[in-house]
């Protein structure tokens, strides 16, 4: 998680400490209600011009995948996810 927040903060210049706009979860399992819980953080209005969300993961549910598509096909204008997972293969393609 280090180098991700060092390339937020010195190469897109967006501050993560105190920043409503920067969401950050960790999950074990990331199943129906984490995805909708995403869901909603991202359609709440920005203080800011950039929403970072930051989600790290060890396995995420094909409920919680297909629940995300369309938000991650058409986001919000400013939006930006970073998945974190050991097995990127087990995501949908």
């Amino acid at each position: 998680m280090p180098k991700l927040e060092q390339f937020l903060v010195k190469t897109l210049a967006i501050k993560i400490r105190g920043n409503p706009d920067y969401w950050y979860a960790e999950y074990d399992v990331m199943g129906i209600d984490e995805g909708r819980l995403l869901k909603e953080m991202h359609l709440r209005k920005s203080f800011s011009d950039k929403k970072i969300f930051v989600i790290a993961t060890n396995f995420m549910t094909v409920e919680s995948q297909n629940a995300l598509l369309k938000m991650l096909e058409e986001p919000t204008e400013h939006s930006h996810f970073f998945f974190i997972t050991p097995y990127p293969q087990k995501l949908l393609p």
